[in-house]
């Protein structure tokens, strides 16, 4: 289900509840969960999972993005460190080592590092990936990790730029290092909103969608099939979803 299907199902749960306040004390269920600040309770803590959840999807895309562009800029910046490397006259397999890993950098990749087109909706974060092409996001910090380790191990190497000394290499591979945990830890906290989410709203006799069809039975039941109560609460609608805590 799309993410505003569930913020209409919100919206039903809510406009039911109103309905029911506004039947007074004749709406008096003995069910607790059915009663209205318990019903009030469980809609602030919906509307709290699903902002979060929303927000974290977000926060993910730009944690994607933002890895995937210091990747590629890390690509396009590694040949000034093998030029640096050549003119300190570094010894030739180190500077074919340097260049092994630059090829590496730049294989072809199995697919696209994710990206958001701007102004579009953001889609759930996929799982990360290894590529056969060895560019996935591991892969790659592995790379710059091994071109790191090759200048460092040639004394003569100590270019005046500061972005090109070593330190300002370790620099930019804790910058993706730091970003790469940003993508995993905000993956890790949408998965868990989203099993919130499912519990919530949609868990078999406990969720939303099932407090929903009761509340209106009991409508149903207090006021009659025919009352205008029940029908202006039957022609709300919860659209229910198979229960999957892993969704």
């Amino acid at each position: 289900m799309p993410e505003r299907g569930h913020a209409k199902n919100l919206e039903a749960f809510q406009q039911l509840a109103a309905y029911c306040s506004g039947f007074g004390t004749k709406y008096n269920p003995s069910r607790t969960a059915m009663q209205l600040p318990s019903v009030q309770t469980t809609i602030s803590t919906a509307a709290g999972i699903l902002n979060n959840l929303h927000m974290m999807r977000i926060a993910n895309s730009n944690s994607r993005n933002s890895r995937s562009q210091e990747i590629d800029a890390m690509i396009e910046f590694t040949p000034q460190v093998i030029g640096a490397l050549e003119a300190c006259g570094a010894p030739a397999q180190s500077i074919k080592d340097a260049k092994m890993y630059y090829r590496k950098m730049k294989g072809r990749r199995a697919a696209p590092l994710p990206k958001v087109k701007k102004g579009a909706a953001p889609a759930d974060p996929p799982e990360d990936f290894n590529s056969a092409a060895q560019t996935g996001i591991t892969n790659q910090i592995e790379h710059y990790a091994g071109l790191i380790a090759v200048v460092e191990a040639c004394p003569g190497y100590n270019p005046n730029e500061l972005e090109l000394q070593v330190t300002g290499l370790k620099a930019r591979l804790d910058r993706l290092i730091a970003l790469n945990k940003a993508v995993q830890e905000t993956q890790v906290l949408f998965h868990s909103y989203v099993a919130q989410r499912q519990e919530i709203m949609y868990k078999p006799e406990t969720g939303m969608g099932s407090l929903f069809n009761d509340m209106q039975n009991y409508v149903k039941s207090v006021f009659g099939a025919k009352s205008i109560e029940y029908k202006q609460v039957k022609k709300i609608r919860f659209v229910t979803q198979k229960y999957n805590r892993k969704k």
